[in-house]
């Protein structure tokens, strides 16, 4: 089959529906289905990417110019709806709930009279919205989400939660929702070398007790600037936090100033280089403010690293092992107790560690692909599966 995936941003923009859409499309192509995806031109705070038909990894991407932004995370870019028109595939996978590319997308498979299957992830924060979002979005809901979004083909949820919420508050009939978890690369399940990370980044393992990595953009979502009183008190641990600058970067190094044990990468590293990263890691942090479902937490526990991760968002709903602690972002005090207890207690670290591996493996991408596949296969007419 010919499938579509539509999501507001893509790579190289990185983040996590970024990254589930580009492995999502890898592993339909392993199956033998032809995957394109269709995004807008913008980099959120960059400038824009101006090469609009492109390949990443195998994957065929087209861009368009977008017109203007609805927020940070919005953008409005119809160019897709004439794309979509004149286009032959069989399937649309949408990727974001209350985005206007899943609206566009809707009005022409509705025309062309073809499925239409939305991925929510998650868009339900807790504690990053200001008092106007959320008055917007209320508004939005309970009028174009209500009368809109139920006549999508299949919805799919990532945490549980979100299936009782679009059922109460879009009104979604239950049967037209499945839950199905995000997954995790391959390549975090094969072995790292230390030492290679040590040399990239000019660190000596010997001279401290432990290192806590954080992985992700930065933002002040995600929550790092709450880790100050444990940087700041345990001295003997460095702090390496591997990510872009989502526009706080400079915020947060000027909060953490004077402090020689936190290094910010300031860029994104590769996968594999991630993998060397975990191998010399003793816990990954994750202090997000809110978290819509935290791929992170699964790639480190896949590699054997314990994790100590927000309470807020999905991670409360998902990670049920003992291999992840759940505390309040914002407690500083309880970081600072946490992150000392496991890097003093490397056995300990080393129980949660192989915990935390068999936990990770039922989120593999080939079976969470699979049940993805099992939804096309339901809302396609039965002549286009059978082929």
């Amino acid at each position: 089959m010919k499938i579509i995936q539509i999501t507001t941003f893509f790579h190289p923009v990185t983040g996590g529906v970024e990254s589930h859409v580009l492995n999502l499309s890898r592993e339909l192509e392993k199956n033998a289905h032809e995957v394109e995806v269709l995004c807008s031109d913008s980099t959120k705070v960059g400038k824009r990417i101006t090469k609009y038909d492109t390949n990443y990894f195998g994957v065929e991407i087209h861009r368009f110019r977008s017109w203007f932004s609805l927020s940070y995370y919005h953008k409005f870019f119809p160019g897709i709806m004439a794309y979509l028109w004149k286009e032959n595939y069989d399937l649309v996978h949408v990727h974001g709930l209350r985005k206007s590319e899943s609206y566009l997308a809707w009005f022409i498979t509705k025309l062309k009279k073809k499925p239409l299957v939305l991925t929510t992830h998650n868009p339900f924060p807790t504690s990053t919205r200001s008092p106007i979002a959320e008055r917007m979005i209320k508004i939005h809901d309970k009028i174009i989400g209500k009368l809109l979004i139920k006549n999508f083909s299949k919805i799919i949820s990532i945490v549980p939660s979100e299936k009782s919420k679009l059922v109460n508050e879009f009104k979604i009939p239950e049967q037209k929702i499945v839950e199905i978890p995000n997954g995790v690369e391959d390549v975090f399940f094969s072995t790292g070398f230390a030492p290679n990370f040590y040399r990239e980044w000019n660190i000596n393992p010997d001279k401290w007790q432990g290192i806590a990595v954080v992985v992700g953009r930065v933002s002040y979502a995600k929550g790092i600037q709450n880790l100050k009183t444990a940087v700041k008190k345990l001295k003997n641990v460095l702090f390496f936090v591997a990510g872009g600058d989502d526009g706080y970067l400079n915020t947060l190094k000027n909060s953490f100033s004077g402090m020689d044990n936190i290094i910010f990468t300031e860029k994104f590293i590769t996968p594999e280089k991630q993998v060397d990263m975990y191998s010399a890691a003793d816990v990954l942090l994750l202090p997000s403010l809110h978290e819509a479902f935290g791929i992170v937490v699964l790639e480190a526990l896949a590699q054997g690293v314990p994790v100590i991760s927000t309470n807020k968002g999905g991670p409360a709903e998902i990670f049920t092992t003992r291999a992840v602690k759940l505390i309040n972002p914002k407690n500083q005090d309880e970081w600072k107790v946490s992150i000392e207890a496991i890097v003093k207690n490397k056995s300990r670290a080393e129980e949660l560690g192989h915990i935390g591996q068999e936990f990770a493996q039922k989120y593999k991408w080939d079976k969470v692909t699979s049940k993805i596949i099992d939804v096309y296969e339901e809302v396609l007419p039965k002549d286009i599966v059978a082929e």
